[in-house]
């Protein structure tokens, strides 16, 4: 399914490209004031996207200061997009990181499985309600539509199947065992462990349980994604702008929300280039100038995609010098209170008045045998050892 999309995608790419002559032109001629608020949106978006993680975190009781939390995003971002086979490196710096913080193994899944949970529900939810207004005014093919309602409903009859699986626990462990069964036997290897099937079963369970115990917690998520999401299309929305086209919301909508749907299930690092094909084709679709909407694509996704790296990148390397700076304070600290105790005890027992009177009592003691050991001694022995 996602190979086919990608097939229609090139399909109305390449003659989308070959007609953008212009556009690495055009990419220099921008607004750099609404170029600069653009990035200023994309930083908004990584901040909302934060706030979301820490609320995550705090609705299961685990609290974290917002700015550490954004330097983990930053770091978990740069490494999805070098080291990205669907998010994987993403996921592992983020669970690193909170694991040295004290963050349980179990916590840490369930709130990165609950925060992509509440992002991705909230894109369907935009994918779904633009495609029915274009459909409403009439702007789609009978193709579009088609493809449009098979889409819609493959995302509901996912999502439904899920909230299915949540309330019959029997039954999500059977279809997990299966799955890792699957994946273990597509790899070769031991993937995944199924005899450890049933802990993370309600592990997940039992960490989701407080989330949807808590009274606005749902509310309060599905807002920072809604919050996430909206600013990184309004990024896009500026970058168009700078170029001098005002494009239709609906339009851009649909294109961002299904090329990052899409881009969830392709094994390159954060989308890369399967976002770019599906954005500039299905722009082509909705009749964009070429030139526009190839300046437009590559300038968003370098603000997008290419700018967080070297942030990321710098965020990573100061969580990692803080946790050395206290791994090294700890070590110190215990040599401190340890090493005087044993190494320099007997020196301060020979020159200090109280080390003296602590050890007058043995210097009796030693007195006292020494005396009994003389009396019981005989006469003539005691006669030959006096002078």
């Amino acid at each position: 399914m996602v190979f086919a999309i990608l097939g229609v995608a090139f399909y109305f790419l390449l003659p989308q490209v070959t007609q953008a002559t212009n556009a690495f032109t055009l990419m220099l001629k921008g607004n750099y004031w609404l170029l600069g608020l653009a990035v200023l949106l994309e930083m908004s978006a990584l901040l909302c996207y934060a706030s979301l993680t820490r609320f995550v975190f705090h609705s299961l009781r685990a609290e974290l200061r917002l700015w550490l939390v954004l330097r983990i995003t930053l770091a978990g971002f740069a490494a999805s997009r070098i080291f990205s086979v669907g998010g994987i490196g993403g996921f592992v710096v983020t669970y690193k990181a909170l694991a040295r913080r004290g963050v349980s193994r179990s916590i840490a899944v369930v709130a990165v499985a609950t925060q992509q949970f509440f992002n991705y529900i909230v894109l369907w939810i935009i994918f779904f309600s633009s495609l029915l207004y274009l459909l409403a005014k009439g702007r789609g093919s009978a193709a579009g539509a088609t493809f449009a309602i098979v889409c819609i409903g493959l995302i509901l009859g996912h999502l439904a199947y899920l909230i299915y699986l949540y309330n019959h626990p029997t039954t999500l462990r059977r279809r997990a065992r299966q799955l890792a069964k699957i994946v273990n036997r597509a790899r070769r290897r031991t993937v995944i462990a199924v005899s450890r099937i049933d802990e993370w079963v309600d592990n997940l369970r039992a960490g989701i349980r407080p989330m949807t115990a808590r009274r606005g917690a749902i509310r309060t998520n599905a807002l920072f994604a809604a919050l996430w999401w909206s600013c990184d299309i309004l990024c896009l929305f500026t970058v168009f702008q700078a170029y001098g086209y005002t494009i239709h919301l609906a339009p851009l909508l649909v294109a961002h929300s299904m090329a990052y749907t899409v881009a969830t299930f392709v094994p390159t690092p954060g989308g890369l280039g399967t976002v770019e094909a599906l954005l500039l084709a299905l722009f082509a679709g909705f009749r964009v100038p070429a030139d526009v909407s190839v300046a437009s694509v590559l300038v968003y996704r370098l603000i997008n995609f290419w700018l967080p790296i070297p942030f990321g990148t710098v965020a990573y390397l100061t969580i990692r010098k803080a946790e050395r700076a206290e791994e090294s304070g700890t070590l110190n600290g215990t040599l401190a209170v340890t090493v005087p105790a044993s190494a320099a005890a007997p020196a301060s027992t020979q020159n200090t008045p109280r080390a003296a009177e602590a050890s007058e009592p043995a210097n009796s003691a030693r007195r006292s045998e020494e005396a009994a050991a003389e009396a019981d001694q005989p006469a003539e022995e005691r006669r030959s050892v006096e002078p």
